[in-house]
């Protein structure tokens, strides 16, 4: 079997796990997007719910150990990050149905909530990890593949023949926090179009015959749809970042105030986001805020002179305009000093 990291010191932090890598989803390039009604259709793909959560494979070992890694390497050691202590509902569950020596893969989710809403979890140390589940809800686990069965590599069977054998493991009794990924073979554009009308984030494709490539993203394998766009906007003002770290890396965080881990931002004097406007009649509007996509040197070139970035136009990117006039999901892309603050309307992204 195929070992992607150190075996020694997976023995010596994780006895016995197998420790995969996940998979990674491609995105149809803008020069391949008429290829989109193509692969709806040709019956290769079955398509999946893409569920905006975090990516996790949980192991339940050939001598009954219960192991969840995230996609996070640590800086520590080298290896996949464990977080299976954030969720001890989860770990008894799988500890009673999951034949030893298997692997499976899901996302962690919460109903309702974002990806943030879990790493607001798994990213804090165990006891608060379990408070703020009490508090807010337990953690879902969203089950889309099984990589090794009874300690046997399937990742070269079919994709449709892993996603059965998984759910007729998984399904064996009810479990309110579990849900197995379900296939959508036809009329996948009225799948995707439903998905996307119900709020959710989008769809996996997945090759019915497909192999599973750890770590990989290759072309044409499994392919994602997203509901994005991009949008000119202007930068309004500006909110100050947040102060606690709640992160994934907590055991290897750099930034500490006495005995509380704090982010990065907040450590450096930055932003945290920034407010987006446009034009509406002859008024600027809010339209919520922006922090994903900045980088560190825009942040540091921002704190330097704030007041030169207030009213310049920006373009982002989101998933969605919604009917309340906010964009969902943003991600700031670039200022543009190319055009008009007049041309960030209204009418162009809500109307």
């Amino acid at each position: 079997m195929i070992h992607y990291f150190n075996r020694q010191e997976i023995e010596k932090h994780y006895p016995g796990a197998y420790m995969i890598p996940p998979m990674l989803a491609w995105k149809l390039p803008k020069n391949k997007q008429n290829m989109r009604e193509k692969v709806f259709n040709d019956g290769v793909y079955f398509a999946e719910h893409k569920i905006d959560g975090s990516c996790y494979t949980f192991e339940h070992t050939l001598d009954g150990k219960i192991y969840m890694f995230s996609r996070t390497v640590s800086a520590k050691n080298n290896l996949l990050v464990e977080k299976s202590d954030r969720v001890p509902h989860l770990v008894e569950f799988f500890q009673e149905v999951l034949p030893r020596g298997t692997v499976i893969a899901l996302e962690l989710y919460i109903e309702g909530g974002k990806s943030k809403d879990v790493t607001s979890i798994t990213g804090c140390l165990p006891a608060k990890a379990i408070q703020r589940q009490e508090e807010r809800g337990f953690l879902k686990a969203y089950v889309h593949d099984i990589l090794i069965h009874e300690n046997h590599s399937i990742m070269h069977k079919p994709a449709m023949d892993r996603l059965e054998l998984v759910d007729g493991i998984v399904n064996k009794q009810f479990a309110p926090h579990i849900v197995v990924a379900t296939p959508v073979v036809k009329n996948i554009d009225h799948f995707l179009a439903t998905i996307w009308e119900e709020g959710s984030e989008g769809i996996i494709l997945k090759k019915i015959l497909g192999a599973y490539y750890p770590s990989k993203r290759p072309a044409w394998e499994w392919i994602k749809f997203k509901i994005e766009d991009t949008y000119d906007v202007i930068a309004i003002s500006f909110n100050p970042p947040t102060k606690e770290y709640t992160g994934k890396e907590i055991d290897t965080w750099s930034y500490w105030e006495g005995e509380t881990p704090v982010t990065k931002p907040y450590a450096n004097g930055w932003i945290g986001s920034i407010n987006m406007g446009v034009y509406k009649d002859s008024e600027i509007v809010p339209i919520g805020s922006v922090a994903s996509g900045i980088t560190d040197a825009l942040l540091e070139k921002i704190k330097q002179n704030p007041n030169g970035f207030i009213g310049v136009p920006m373009e982002v990117k989101a998933m969605e305009s919604t009917t309340d006039g906010k964009l969902r999901e943003p991600k700031f892309i670039k200022f543009r000093e190319d055009i008009n603050a007049k041309d960030c309307s209204w009418s162009k992204i809500f109307t």
